[in-house]
């Protein structure tokens, strides 16, 4: 039997982050410790486009989001002692962070409108009033293309059903347009805190409240996969994407490809979708989805988690 290969089949990378230049990328991917499997990727436009074309994927859609919160941590502490009045530095400090966000979600958009292949999702900052978050997701969303939403709460230190967010998604229920959600343990260094903020059990309340909502967990709830089992049994509205959950993935949660078969199946393989955190891991992609390829799914199974369900899940068709 001739084996198979990513050019066998519709590959679409649903976990993908892109930066504006080089060094923003470069520098991102160094701050989490992953340079050593980027393949040299920097997560710029150019560099994605050429890394697609190498790997075989025919959509990637760009979760870009931003650490709003380490920012706003680093920039506090800058301030100097003799600031007069620290509250009003602190909201001026918050100011920034928005208009930061918006200007992230525009520059994604604009991508997208120039690069049809690459499928932008905006992102919203938990300081924004209620009536900021909703305008900024109706302008972008009718206005500027976007087609749906990132958003992590761990690395911006928030729980996963903080309500401060709950606006963003009555508003995304709303245009029924999905959202992904990191969920599990951080797999990477830099982030300040707990894996428990991102336990695929707290979007229990989101589920329960938005019962509409297209809500998609990353990583299967890494290093949580029974309680993302749990959730796939009590919510069929949930789907999943599977980033760095199996080898050539480094991490002490990556499963190895039996344990990750079964994984699949037992949340449902037409609720998981593939990604390949470029450019983090630009350099093993490749690997990853032949290493999909070689697992014991069936056919009908492969195409499903490489780029079918993505088509349905984030509505690319």
């Amino acid at each position: 039997m001739v084996r198979k290969t990513p050019e066998d089949y519709l590959i679409i990378d649903c976990h993908t982050h892109l930066w504006t230049t080089p060094q923003i990328g470069s520098r991102a991917v160094t701050y989490v410790e992953l340079d050593k499997y980027c393949g040299g990727h920097d997560g710029t436009v150019e560099d994605a486009l050429a890394a697609m074309k190498q790997d075989h994927v025919s959509k990637t859609i760009m979760m870009n989001w931003i650490p709003t919160s380490l920012m706003r941590y680093a920039a506090l502490e800058r301030l100097p002692a003799d600031t007069l009045s620290f509250a009003e530095a602190e909201k001026e400090i918050a100011r920034t962070m928005i208009g930061r966000t918006q200007r992230r979600n525009a520059w994604t958009c604009a991508v997208a409108q120039e690069h049809p292949e690459l499928v932008p999702f905006i992102t919203v900052d938990v300081n924004m009033t209620p009536e900021e978050m909703r305008a900024e997701i109706l302008d972008k969303v009718r206005d500027h293309g976007a087609r749906g939403m990132k958003l992590h709460h761990a690395f911006n230190g928030l729980m996963a059903n903080d309500r401060r967010l709950y606006p963003a998604y009555a508003t995304m229920q709303e245009l029924d347009l999905p959202i992904m959600c990191h969920s599990g343990v951080p797999p990477v260094a830099g982030c300040p805190h707990p894996p428990c903020l991102t336990e695929p059990k707290l979007f229990t309340d989101i589920l329960t409240d938005f019962p509409r909502l297209r809500l998609v967990l990353a990583h299967v709830g890494e290093g949580y996969y029974d309680q993302a089992r749990y959730l796939a049994r009590k919510f069929p509205q949930l789907n999943f994407d599977c980033t760095a959950v199996t080898r050539p993935y480094p991490f002490a949660n990556s499963l190895d490809n039996a344990d990750f078969v079964k994984l699949v199946r037992d949340v449902g393989v037409e609720r998981v979708v593939f990604g390949g955190e470029f450019p983090m891991f630009g350099g093993i992609r490749r690997e990853a989805l032949q290493n999909i390829i070689d697992m014991d799914f069936t056919e009908e199974e492969k195409r499903m988690l490489l780029g079918e369900n993505a088509l349905r899940v984030y509505k690319l068709a």
